[in-house]
């Protein structure tokens, strides 16, 4: 069998391991007494070093009776009377006894020994110990930071200068040696660099942060409490619905006769103001509605409204005035549809884009505008004013015989 340098070193660790001997708690506290008693142990009890088994018992009987605190009045009889017991506890004990005696001739562990150090931390407070880590804490960080200091220089070192053509090769290494001094001073290990001096940094700038949040939330307004009048101003309006194109020019027309005040008109406002105070509907709800109602629940089915309400989440009322509205409006868009034929054909010399032109500046140009007429005939190159506000007179009119008619 050949052996290998691992097979070495592994039976040398084997070797090593099995001559160790650990401290047990029972050898610990055999240091702790003979520190506490101070006195030997033979002498204590009276006896010879080389007495029996017996004869310790025998001795530790008389002593019992001597420092036992039911027989004894003095005010150390119950210290004395534990050091008996556990001077017994060593001396009966083969191997106790065998470790006593070699205490005996070869002394107590001193500084040399890692049992002496243990014992040592073994007594010390909590105070005394944290005092204790943090100086070797501070010592390990300290020689960490000469370490990365060397591994640094020790980089620096074996960098090679690299000059170049034309380039003095002594000005060359001058520059490298002073760039590298500069890059270890930075690595170089200073007192400002140290574990306590970093602590007592991070704890006055944890300190004052702490003092100036203090003095921002001690300053700081607290919110005010809106009014209701600020409520209605921050409360978001009602979504626009995007309705076609055409429609513009049918409410042109139905806002001009509000200048009449035709009754039909103020009731026709007054069912949408009730449609739009039960749900606002948008074109995707409109759409929907109509797609529900042509094709999934077509007319002559049972309960129709109720199962239509029920799909779109509104209620019966609602959805059946939104669709009375649809109707309405599709009614109103044919109608005029057949009276801007009839007006064409009644006036040629108004033409599709004029009368388009005419009804944008009427929607622009609101009633109550100053010179309204004035500036709805600027909108329209070739007309003056006096034609256009004979052609609104005409639309009036005809809307007013249409609504007599209708009545």
């Amino acid at each position: 069998c050949v052996m290998t340098p691992t097979k070495v070193l592994l039976a040398l660790s084997l070797f090593i391991i099995h001559g160790c001997v650990a401290w047990d708690q029972q050898e610990l506290g055999m240091y702790d007494l003979i520190e506490e008693v101070n006195q030997n142990f033979y002498e204590l009890f009276g006896i010879e070093p080389t007495a029996t088994t017996q004869e310790v018992k025998k001795a530790y009987r008389k002593m019992s009776l001597e420092w036992h605190p039911d027989r004894n009045s003095a005010d150390n009889a119950a210290e004395k009377f534990r050091q008996v017991v556990g001077v017994y506890e060593v001396l009966k004990d083969f191997s106790m006894r065998e470790k006593y005696d070699s205490v005996l001739e070869n002394g107590m562990p001193d500084w040399r020994s890692g049992i002496y150090y243990y014992r040592r931390y073994r007594k010390m407070g909590g105070a005394e110990a944290s005092l204790l880590l943090f100086i070797a804490l501070s010592g390990g960080h300290y020689l960490m930071l000469w370490g990365s200091f060397f591994e640094k220089r020790l980089v620096e070192n074996q960098r090679r200068v690299k000059v170049k053509k034309g380039e003095n090769r002594i000005q060359a290494e001058e520059e490298e040696a002073a760039r590298k001094e500069m890059v270890l001073s930075e690595y170089r290990p200073t007192i400002w660099k140290s574990l306590p001096v970093i602590l007592v940094q991070f704890g006055c700038s944890l300190f004052l942060h702490g003092l100036s949040t203090a003095k921002e939330r001690m300053t700081a307004v607290p919110p005010r409490e809106e009014t209701e009048e600020e409520d209605m101003i921050r409360r978001p309006r009602r979504p626009i619905t995007n309705e076609p194109r055409e429609e513009r020019v049918v409410e042109v027309a139905e806002v001009k006769a509000v200048v009449a005040d035709a009754p039909e008109q103020l009731m026709m406002r007054e069912e949408e103001k009730e449609i739009k105070q039960e749900g606002v509907w948008s074109s995707e709800d409109m759409a929907e509605l109509v797609k529900l109602a042509t094709i999934k629940f077509p007319p002559g089915m049972g309960a129709r409204w109720q199962h239509i309400s029920k799909a779109m989440g509104r209620s019966v009322e609602d959805v059946t005035s939104a669709a009375k509205r649809i109707k309405h409006f599709q009614a109103s868009e044919e109608l005029s549809a057949r009276q801007s034929i009839k007006v064409d054909q009644r006036s040629g010399e108004w033409s599709k884009d004029e009368q388009k032109l005419l009804e944008g500046a009427l929607v622009k140009y609101p009633k109550g505008t100053e010179e309204r007429w004035d500036r709805i005939a600027e909108e329209l190159p070739g007309r003056t004013k006096d034609e256009v506000v004979e052609r609104f007179k005409q639309l009036a009119q005809m809307i007013k015989a249409r609504k007599d008619m209708k009545a």
